[in-house]
């Protein structure tokens, strides 16, 4: 009669061993790794798409798009506040013309000296931020028909100055 030692031996004979189980760790563990750097690239590059800036022309558009709703509600000096930092940021992210932290005289200069605005536009520029000044610290009045032309001039400026691609 064999020892419970004895049949515990026997089992363990018995049993099949797994050949190259060894050499399988040899490839899953590189081809894992490699699987994983391709996930993360993927949803780093993925990530950066999302994070594209977005062209000025569409924020200002958008902007403009949000402010039009608001025409009739808003009087000349928030109207005039709100159109014409949406044209300086604008300018600022179109041609690199630090519009929106300097004083409407301070832009005229820089832009004056800025071969990136030509005369027409530049003269335009000067109007219609002038025209937005009166509304703003003169508080002059605008009728909404004029609040409506002042918007349209902004959204054909925009769409004039965008780069065609």
């Amino acid at each position: 009669m064999s020892t419970p030692l004895d049949l515990v031996e026997d089992l363990s004979l018995a049993a099949p061993e797994s050949p190259g189980l060894g050499l399988l760790w040899l490839w899953a563990v590189p081809a894992a790794l490699v699987i994983g750097l391709g996930v993360v690239l993927l949803l780093r590059r993925r990530r950066e798409k999302l994070a594209a800036p977005v062209p000025p022309e569409k924020t200002a558009l958008a902007d403009l798009a949000m402010l039009q709703a608001e025409i009739d509600r808003l009087d000349a000096r928030e109207f005039a506040l709100h159109l014409s930092l949406i044209l300086r940021v604008y300018i600022e992210g179109r041609f690199g013309l630090h519009a929106p932290s300097r004083s409407t005289e301070e832009f005229l200069a820089q832009a004056g000296s800025s071969p990136l605005l030509n005369a027409e536009q530049q003269a335009w520029v000067a109007s219609f931020l002038t025209h937005c000044d009166l509304a703003k610290f003169a508080l002059a009045d605008l009728e909404n028909q004029t609040k409506r032309d002042l918007h349209q001039d902004v959204s054909l400026f925009v769409r004039a100055t965008t780069p065609t691609t």
